[in-house]
C-alpha cells in the first residue's frame, strides 16, 4: 500500500487507515528481520564461542611463551655484547699501552739522534775553532791534515787501549797460576807433611846407610814382626827425639798422648817425671801395644817402621815417584824374564785398570797399558788414594 490507496477516505479515516496500515507493516517487516534462533543453534553458538576463547587462550599462551623466549635471547646476546665489550676494551688497552710505547721509544730515538747532532755539532765547532787558533798562529794548515792527526790520535789511543787490556788479561792469568801455584804447593806441603810422608829421613834413623833394597827389605821385615819392631824400640826409644822429626804441634800432641797413656799404666798413681828414657820401660811397650795401638802405630810411622806410610822406596817422595815413574813399565819385562809370574802382573793391571779410570773421573777413551800408568799425576793419585798399589809395585821392582 502507498499513500495514493488512502485519498477517498475522509481525513480522520484516512490517518487511522494509514497509520494501521503503517504499524502493520512496521510490525511485519520487524517480524521479518528478526532471526529465527531455535534452541540447538544456541547450543552450537556457544560451544563455538567457548572454542573461540580456548583458540584465543592458546593463542595468548604461545604469543607469551615467545615473548619470554625472544626475552632470553635479547639477555643473551646483551651478555654476549658484555663480553665483545671487555674484550674490545681490553684490546684497546693493549693498543693505547703499544701505542705508548711506540711513541717513548720514538721519542727516545729522537733524542739520541738530536744528542749525536749536539756532538757532531760540537766537535765540528770544535774543529773549526781549532782550524782558527791554526789560522790565527799562522799555521798553514788544511782540514784533510788535522783530520788525519785525529785519526792519528784515535789510532794511538786504541793501541794504548788494547796493550792496556792485553797487560790486564795477562796480569789477572798470571795472579790465577800464581795462586794455583801456592794451593798446589799447600797440598804437596800437606802431602809431604809428617802427617803424611816426610820429605827426608833424618840421619842416624835405622835405614839412612841402607841402599833402596837393603832398606825396603829391611822395612818388610821390621813392618810385619812385632818383635823385631820392640826390640828396635827398646834399644831406640829413648833416642826417639833424635830419630824422628817432628813438628811443634805433633810433638805437643804427641807428648799428651804418651803422658795420658803412661799415666794410666800406672794406675793414674804416678807422680814422676815423663821422659822418652820412662817410655823405653819395655813393660811400658808391651802395654801400648796392647792397650793403645793406635798409638803405638803412631810412634813406629814417626820412625819410619808403622803403618803411617812414612816408609819410602827412595829418599823422598820426589825421587821416589821420579823412580816409580821410569820403572814401573818395566813390570812387564819382569813377567817375560820370569821374575814375577804373568798371573801377578794380570792381577796387578786388573788393579791399575780400574784406579786410572776413577783417575780419569771415567772420561777416558783412549788405549789403557803400561804408558798411561806412567804418568807422575797417576802416581800421585795412587800415593793418595791406592798405597797398596805401589806396595806391590815395589815389591816387584826391588826383586
Amino acid at each position: 500500500m502507498n499513500k495514493t490507496d488512502c485519498k477517498w477516505h475522509t481525513a480522520a479515516d484516512s490517518r487511522k487507515i494509514c497509520l494501521q496500515t503503517l504499524l502493520v507493516g512496521a510490525t511485519a517487516i520487524l517480524t521479518l528481520s528478526a532471526p529465527i534462533v531455535p534452541a540447538d543453534a544456541k547450543n552450537e553458538e556457544k560451544k563455538q564461542q567457548q572454542q573461540q576463547q580456548k583458540e584465543q587462550q592458546k593463542n595468548d599462551n604461545q604469543q607469551r611463551k615467545q615473548y619470554q623466549n625472544a626475552d632470553k635471547q635479547l639477555r643473551s646476546n646483551n651478555q654476549g655484547d658484555g663480553r665483545n665489550h671487555a674484550q674490545e676494551k681490553q684490546r684497546e688497552r693493549e693498543a693505547n699501552y703499544q701505542s705508548a710505547l711506540n711513541q717513548a721509544q720514538e721519542k727516545s730515538r729522537r733524542q739520541t739522534e738530536q744528542a749525536n747532532k749536539h756532538d757532531a755539532k760540537a766537535r765540528n765547532n770544535e774543529f773549526n775553532q781549532t782550524l782558527k787558533q791554526q789560522k790565527r798562529d799562522g799555521r798553514n794548515s788544511t782540514w784533510r791534515d788535522y783530520k788525519d792527526r785525529e785519526i792519528q790520535r784515535e789510532r794511538v789511543n786504541n793501541q794504548a787501549d788494547a796493550r792496556e787490556r792485553q797487560a790486564s788479561i795477562k796480569r789477572e792469568n798470571e795472579r790465577l797460576e800464581a795462586l794455583n801455584r801456592a794451593n798446589q804447593q799447600t797440598k804437596n806441603r800437606a802431602r809431604n807433611s809428617n802427617d803424611y810422608r816426610r820429605s827426608y829421613r833424618p840421619d842416624k834413623r835405622w835405614d839412612y846407610k841402607l841402599n833402596n833394597r837393603e832398606r825396603y827389605q829391611t822395612y818388610k821385615r821390621y813392618h810385619n814382626n812385632w818383635n823385631e819392631q820392640r826390640s828396635y824400640l827398646r834399644s831406640n826409644l829413648s833416642r826417639f827425639n833424635e830419630l824422628a822429626d817432628l813438628n811443634r804441634q805433633q810433638q805437643e800432641q804427641l807428648d799428651r798422648q804418651m803422658r795420658a797413656a803412661y799415666l794410666q799404666y800406672h794406675n793414674n798413681q804416678y807422680n814422676g817425671s815423663y821422659s822418652w828414657n820412662e817410655y823405653s820401660d819395655p813393660r811400658f811397650i808391651d802395654y801400648i801395644q796392647t792397650k793403645n795401638p793406635s798409638l803405638l802405630q803412631s810412634i813406629l810411622g814417626f820412625l819410619g817402621l808403622g803403618d803411617g806410610g812414612d816408609y819410602l822406596y827412595s829418599s823422598n817422595w820426589s825421587d821416589e815417584r821420579s823412580e816409580l815413574t821410569q820403572n814401573i813399565a818395566n813390570i812387564h819385562q819382569l813377567a817375560l824374564e820370569g821374575r814375577i809370574t804373568s798371573a801377578q802382573e794380570s792381577a796387578l793391571l786388573d788393579q791399575l785398570r780400574p784406579e786410572f779410570m776413577e783417575y780419569k773421573n771415567n772420561n777416558w777413551n783412549g788405549s789403557v797399558g803400561w804408558s798411561q800408568y806412567s804418568d807422575p799425576n797417576f802416581i800421585d793419585y795412587l800415593n793418595r788414594k791406592k798405597p797398596s798399589i805401589l806396595m806391590t809395585v815395589r815389591d816387584f821392582l826391588i826383586r
